[in-house]
């Protein structure tokens, strides 16, 4: 990712008002003296480049247990290995900062308990741990303007963690027949230095945003979904091929920060 900034040229304020669309502006007929032009915005450092390695061989295994519970369960071992190439920042001391550090390898087991009483019903119980990891955008030593927020952006300078999330889940599921289903689930996730995105105004009143890691997030939730044909309406085979389909989910969250 190379870093400028649209600046004016020969202009007596550094700041005008657009009128067109964006994507006729950024055409480059407006790239003259007394108009617009690009600027280097990464005084220290050229661009921003990193390589991300990532391993992950598993082993899953399904067991029938009798004749109405079945166990799938397995573990997959990752290998994560982040590679700064070179980077960007605002200040000259900037590209000594380290990136955070991340384990090499996570071991992430998973495990789902199905039982079925009947042949029209499901009870299960699930567990995984999983892992998610910061994005190249999150890695930039050099802040960026994102439009859609209307926010500049900074990220930690000592790096971003993955974020480790351990997810619990209970779901019954009922079927009615052939096609259809109504469930009802909760679920728990645990994720441990969760990345967030930490707001505030400016003195000169600007909207700043950095990305960091938390301490830890907790999120409670319960889901319904429905699958349903139409044919309890009448006879026929239109409204037999015609379903309805809902699903809404409540979650409740607490995040906690290292401060």
């Amino acid at each position: 990712q190379e870093s400028t900034k649209l600046i004016t040229v020969g202009q007596t304020a550094d700041r005008a008002k657009i009128y067109e669309p964006l994507s006729e502006f950024l055409d480059g007929s407006n790239y003259y003296w007394g108009g617009f032009g690009w600027q280097d915005y990464g005084v220290y450092g050229n661009k921003y480049e990193g390589d991300v390695k990532i391993h992950s061989p598993f082993l899953m295994l399904d067991d029938k247990i009798g004749q109405y519970v079945r166990l799938v369960w397995g573990v997959r071992a990752e290998s994560y290995i982040y590679t700064e190439i070179q980077s960007q920042t605002e200040s000259p001391d900037g590209l000594a900062k380290d990136q955070g550090n991340d384990k090499v390898w996570q071991f992430l087991p998973s495990a789902s308990l199905i039982i079925s009483p009947t042949n029209k019903m499901n009870v299960r119980l699930g567990y995984n741990k999983s892992v998610l990891r910061p994005q190249f955008a999150e890695r930039l030593g050099i802040p960026y303007y994102d439009p859609i927020r209307s926010a500049k952006v900074y990220n930690y300078s000592d790096g971003l963690v993955s974020s480790v999330a351990h997810n619990y889940d209970f779901k019954v599921e009922w079927f009615p027949s052939g096609g259809e289903i109504l469930s009802f689930g909760i679920y728990h996730k645990d994720i441990d230095n969760p990345i967030e995105s930490v707001g505030f105004r400016n003195p000169s009143y600007g909207r700043d945003i950095y990305n960091l890691n938390s301490n830890n997030a907790k999120l409670w939730g319960v889901e319904f979904e429905f699958y349903k044909s139409l044919s309890f309406l009448g006879e026929g085979e239109i409204l037999k091929d015609l379903f309805v389909y809902g699903n809404a989910s409540f979650n409740d969250t607490k995040v906690t920060s290292y401060v």
